[in-house]
């Protein structure tokens, strides 16, 4: 019995310090086009199509410096299309847009129009912090995997004693 939990211990403990490490990533998928117009408010509309099962974009603006001066996300629609506006200073910008998951990256280059308008700090911060909860399911049930086997461990070692 003895035996059994030396081999079982160290497995169980290699078990929850690697698995937590082990990430599995599906295809990436690419936007397909790319275009940023002007629209009558003086904003920038972005809108673009991507690949089949994309579900979000990742937009970056970079200013002529080459600078990323703003990044954001949008929902990819169920006819794999996707709209945006930004408010940007005047200048050129290049935008790239990309599977959020990664990919290859589209890119546009766009004038901001010499309209800008104002935004709350709020809204700016919602922006600029969208809220995204990243493989949490897949850390809820490695948590929940360790305490079951761990729970298992204590009720075994009771058992044999």
């Amino acid at each position: 019995m003895k035996k059994l939990i030396k081999i079982v211990l160290p497995i169980f403990i290699l078990t929850l310090f690697l698995t937590p490490r082990i990430t599995v990533r599906a295809q990436d998928k690419n936007v397909l086009t790319l275009d940023a117009t002007e629209n009558e408010n003086g904003h920038i509309d972005i809108s673009g199509t991507a690949e089949d099962g994309m579900l979000a974009a990742a937009i970056f603006i970079y200013d002529e410096s080459n600078n990323l001066v703003k990044m954001q996300t949008t929902q990819v629609n169920n006819d794999q299309t996707f709209t945006d506006s930004l408010d940007l200073t005047p200048g050129t910008y290049t935008i790239k847009a990309a599977d959020y998951d990664g990919g290859e990256y589209t890119t546009k280059s766009v004038s901001a129009p010499a309209v800008i308008t104002q935004e709350t700090s709020t809204q700016a911060e919602n922006k600029n912090n969208p809220k995204t909860y990243d493989q949490i399911y897949s850390y809820i049930v490695i948590l929940s995997i360790s305490t079951v086997g761990l729970l298992s461990l204590v009720m075994f070692r009771k058992m044999t004693e």
